[in-house]
């Protein structure tokens, strides 16, 4: 099935391809940002079988976007996906009154509400869905010892079997066992998937048995991690150098009173917290040398910013969101939006510690979440107001949430690549995204034009 997805917010595009790659087989999914660039690419390639469109977007809202498919003689089913009513758009509700190929969900559906919505419709009736289970990353079960569901190899599109019982442990030796066989993906069943709120940022259904002790916990951490950066071409001898970075740093924060006990609360989450900070620690010493900014107190620096960028967030799911306009907020209660919102200068004024050691390691953390057109948060700032070493931090954290968003699949890292030229392309940004594409990535030949 061909469908075209146009929202001007990557956040719901990720998740809407999340979404359907779960739903259906054989997918062909096509995104773009705006009614106009969607009307070019309909011109060019008419073959759609569903269009998926956001309602308030730049250069033409989507009620537009359908008239002017219309307008064209375009047959093709039209899905608006936006958080308005369609009470609210009077265009909307008489186009749906007098249209069989105009179809309507609002934004901000549960899960399992979402994907029934989706099935209910006639673009998707006679599809065949994906058998019942969903995919997770092998990578995950590193650094656990039990599941709490059975879990699933799959042969074929008809056959799976079950590889690990549930309430059975399981130790690393298995994982790696079929990892050295290329496999990527291990499965559970839609029910369980559901029931334990998986996500990219969280495999509840996992655990940690109490056999395991907290220095066999971080080493199946750093395990796991090593993978997951392994994805982008880095070897382990690079790995290495990055990992005694952090070796030093974690000494030195083991002597400091206040970041002692942030580091013992960072080690203790195991969680998305921990291993993002972890992964933007490996990415930023790589990227640190290549530039040519080889001094150790350097990478010291942006190891201390790593580890600690998100230390005052809670949840592990608000780690995840980059964007203050991220329509995923909504889900979280007053108190958790402004814990957000005040994360950046909250994190950085913990870190007093090390104000004459380490100069300019507070100011990289409050300016994580900046943007080179000054759309980003505390302070708007922009490209010609950050130091490199900030922008270096900005384009790190930027890669690292990318990967968890694409599931690190390599095969869709040119694309990644593409659209962080496309966002960083200003001042002291221009050039670290540059090297970043020509180091991080020539292993996998990743290269776009």
């Amino acid at each position: 099935m061909r469908i075209l997805i146009v929202d001007d917010d990557d956040s719901i595009r990720d998740y809407l391809i999340i979404v359907l790659e779960n739903l259906l087989d054989s997918l062909d999914i096509i995104e773009c940002t705006s009614s106009q660039e969607a009307l070019k690419l309909v011109s060019a390639d008419p073959y759609f079988q569903l269009i998926i469109s956001d309602y308030d977007m730049p250069g033409g809202n989507g009620d537009q976007l359908y008239l002017g498919l219309k307008e064209r003689n375009y047959e093709i089913p039209f899905l608006l996906h936006s958080s308005r009513s369609l009470e609210e758009i009077p265009t909307l509700t008489k186009i749906k009154s007098m249209s069989k190929d105009f179809f309507y969900i609002q934004k901000g559906l549960a899960l399992n509400q979402f994907e029934s919505a989706l099935q209910s419709l006639a673009p998707f009736k006679g599809q065949a869905p994906l058998l019942n289970y969903k995919r997770v990353r092998i990578y995950f079960f590193l650094r656990f010892s039990k599941s709490l569901c059975d879990v699933y190899i799959k042969l074929n599109d008809q056959k799976y079997i079950k590889f690990i019982h549930k309430d059975d442990a399981f130790d690393s030796s298995q994982i790696k066992r079929i990892l050295e066989k290329n496999v990527e993906y291990l499965y559970i069943t839609d029910q369980d998937y559901l029931e334990f709120a998986v996500s990219l940022v969280k495999q509840p259904f996992l655990l940690q048995t109490q056999d395991m002790t907290p220095e066999d916990r971080i080493k199946s951490s750093q395990m796991m991690l090593q993978h997951m950066a392994m994805t982008t071409g880095l070897t382990r001898s690079v790995l290495s150098m990055a990992e005694r970075n952090i070796e030093l740093v974690m000494m030195e924060a083991a002597d400091l009173d206040q970041l002692s006990k942030l580091l013992n609360q960072l080690r203790a989450r195991q969680d998305y917290n921990y291993d993002h900070a972890y992964l933007l620690c490996y990415f930023c010493c790589v990227l640190c040398d290549a530039l040519g900014w080889q001094t150790r107190r350097s990478r010291e620096k942006l190891c201390f910013a790593s580890l600690f960028h998100d230390i005052t967030l809670k949840d592990p799911d608000l780690s995840f969101i980059q964007r203050i306009d991220d329509q995923r907020l909504v889900q979280f209660s007053p108190d958790e939006i402004q814990e957000y919102k005040s994360h950046p200068q909250q994190s950085a004024s913990l870190l007093g510690e090390l104000a004459e050691s380490y100069p300019q390691v507070d100011q990289i953390v409050e300016q994580h979440h900046e943007r080179p057109d000054g759309s980003g948060f505390p302070k708007g700032l922009k490209a010609h107001q950050l130091q490199p070493m900030s922008c270096l931090f900005i384009v790190c954290h930027a890669l690292v949430s990318e990967m968890y968003k694409l599931d690190f699949d390599k095969t869709l890292y040119p694309k990644m690549m593409k659209d962080l030229k496309l966002q960083y392309n200003l001042g002291h940004f221009q050039k670290i995204v540059e090297k970043l594409e020509d180091v991080l990535l020539k292993v996998s030949s990743v290269k776009t034009n």
